[in-house]
């Protein structure tokens, strides 16, 4: 995706229908921007939330499903929808379906039988889309990483369940010790360690950084007893929930970690 390419088309779209980008509505930007725009820039740009404002009203799912209807449209229908926009002023896609589908000697924009009801069926599929519009948080932070590289509108923990945790890593930070301590967080590190004396020896151990919306903690041990209950859960990456005893020095010893 050219990033100068999109600018420049949404500057050339601002400035042909005279307004301007935080004014655009969601069948603006379809009409008039989304032919301007090869197929992969406009659906990372729906998959980012670049045209899910309050203005628009649609979320990115809903965006990018709206968009694949719409980009189905031949170029008879498509010159049709764009030259009758201004005089309709169709607010929803499926209203502006509503009015193309009649063939044309019937007053719509169709040039076939055939045609008609393909539109016809897209508008049952835009009253009754078959899979969840709504945007899930873990489906923003995996957008957000594919297109961007990292998640910009939320954190990888938030986009998880925290409602067993009881701290956050800048609790932690801030000095707060004790036992059962519980924090869900994303494992942003994982160092593995080899024991060379006592007990353990020969077996890992695990040093982790933690992150979570907060801020990230680098003094979190897991023991070799724990180390081994949890081997197959534990890794770089993941959201996990950690529970331990936080000691004064603020080494966070970890003695069971949970998958949510």
């Amino acid at each position: 995706m050219n990033g100068d390419k999109v600018i420049n088309a949404i500057e050339k779209v601002s400035e042909d229908i005279n307004k301007h980008l935080h004014n655009l509505t969601w069948m603006d930007i379809l009409i008039y921007l989304s032919s301007n725009i090869n197929s992969t820039g406009f659906k990372a740009l729906c998959s980012i939330g670049f045209f899910s404002t309050k203005k628009t009203g649609v979320t990115r799912n809903k965006a990018l499903y709206e968009y694949l209807i719409f980009k189905n449209l031949t170029k008879a229908e498509l010159k049709w929808v764009t030259d009758n926009y201004k005089s309709k002023k169709w607010k929803t896609l499926k209203d502006c379906f509503v009015d193309l589908a009649p063939t044309k000697k019937e007053g719509g924009g169709t040039s076939k039988v055939d045609r008609k009801q393909v539109i016809e069926n897209e508008i049952h599929f835009l009253e009754n889309p078959p899979y969840d519009l709504s945007d899930h948080p873990e489906w923003i932070v995996e957008q957000e990483k594919k297109y961007l590289g990292c998640p910009i509108s939320l954190s990888r923990v938030e986009a998880s369940d925290t409602s067993h945790s009881n701290t956050t890593c800048k609790e932690i930070l801030d000095g707060k010790h004790g036992k059962d301590i519980c924090i869900v967080a994303n494992v942003s590190r994982m160092q593995k360690h080899k024991c060379k004396k006592g007990k353990s020896a020969g077996k890992e151990m695990c040093f982790l950084t933690l992150e979570d919306e907060t801020c990230s903690i680098d003094n979190v041990v897991v023991f070799p007893e724990t180390t081994e209950k949890t081997k197959y859960i534990l890794g770089e990456g993941l959201n996990l929930l950690f529970c331990g005893e936080v000691e004064k020095n603020g080494s966070f010893i970890i003695n069971k970690i949970h998958e949510i």
